[in-house]
């Protein structure tokens, strides 16, 4: 069921959203790896998550997401995890961990929510604390042209954006081993976090409307392409 899943929205997304997804050779295939991504609309676990193919993703949902049966069914088939709103942050840290714990790859976006004007936004600590307790790698991960699809402030996304130029696209960065990402405390940890992200963000600006391979500006350390 995943797998048919993420063909189909794979598919999807290249018709409506002229999705490309980059550095897909970067993305461990086995072990636990905690992804974590910009956030700019509702297309971003979608979109992340069928870069990570033929890797199986999970990702967390409000459990009020669950209540439509048929709905529920197809997110359950994207290997959708439910997270009780009274939780809170502390309960979807538990979650991700007991799932990394099982050898998942887990998608997070530490900025918390959804960006109101399209660029990365300030992390919380949350990642950092997770790549501490599970010990396990993070790989970063960035996303752009989703928030010009369906920007927050909108009900129903805007399509075929392509022909405009504004592709919705993914480019997937180095895993980081989590002794590596911490080794001078949690403060720079997240911060490196941050800054990879970003670069990896900037990195899609600036290919603008035509399509070609990404180069990432000023990253936090090497990253080739792929």
């Amino acid at each position: 069921m995943y797998v048919g899943a993420v063909l189909l929205l794979q598919l999807l997304l290249c018709i409506l959203f002229g999705y490309r997804r980059y550095g897909i050779r970067r993305v461990p295939l086995k072990g636990p790896i905690l992804v974590v991504s910009n956030h700019q609309s509702y297309l971003d676990s979608v979109a992340v998550g069928t870069a990570l193919y033929p890797r199986v993703a999970t990702h967390l949902a409000r459990s009020g997401l669950f209540k439509f049966s048929p709905f529920a069914g197809l997110i359950r088939a994207f290997n959708a995890v439910s997270i009780k709103e009274e939780e809170g942050d502390l309960g979807a840290i538990r979650t991700v961990i007991d799932r990394l714990r099982l050898g998942d790859a887990v998608i997070i976006y530490p900025e918390g929510s959804r960006t109101d004007n399209g660029e990365v936004q300030p992390f919380r600590r949350g990642a950092t604390l997770i790549a501490k307790k599970s010990g396990c790698s993070v790989l970063p991960v960035a996303i752009d042209g989703a928030f010009n699809a369906w920007p927050r402030s909108r009900k129903a996304p805007r399509l075929f954006g392509y022909l405009a130029g504004r592709r919705v696209q993914v480019l997937i960065g180095e895993p980081i081993a989590a002794h590596e990402l911490l080794r001078d405390g949690q403060d720079a940890a997240l911060a490196r976090l941050e800054q990879e992200v970003r670069a990896l963000h900037a990195s899609l600006r600036a290919m603008g409307p035509r399509m070609r391979t990404p180069e990432v500006l000023e990253p936090a350390h090497p990253i080739s392409a792929a």
